[in-house]
């Protein structure tokens, strides 16, 4: 029988003051953070493969393509195991 493993994190993704004021889809720019905007995500390992399930406090998740390639890349977690999604009030 094979262990179950499972570990989560949750990372600050606000824009540094340098990167203000903040470009904005559809209004004026951002000059300031309300409430701090996080990715969390959770690692699951079976014995077998991985998989990664990834949550943005963001309107879309950023070039979802581009960043699989790099998480596959840099932690071995094959693309097509990687779920992403975003959410913001």
């Amino acid at each position: 029988m094979r262990n179950l493993r499972v570990g989560a994190a949750k990372r600050c993704i606000n824009p540094t003051d340098a990167m203000m004021p903040y470009p904005s889809f559809n209004r004026d720019p951002y000059t300031a953070i309300f409430s701090d905007c996080n990715m969390r995500a959770i690692v699951i390992d079976n014995g077998v493969s991985l998989a990664a399930v990834l949550n943005f406090d963001l309107g879309g998740v950023p070039k979802p393509n581009l960043l699989k390639e790099r998480i596959e890349a840099e932690t071995g977690i094959p693309k097509e195991h990687i779920f992403m999604s975003a959410t913001h009030n």
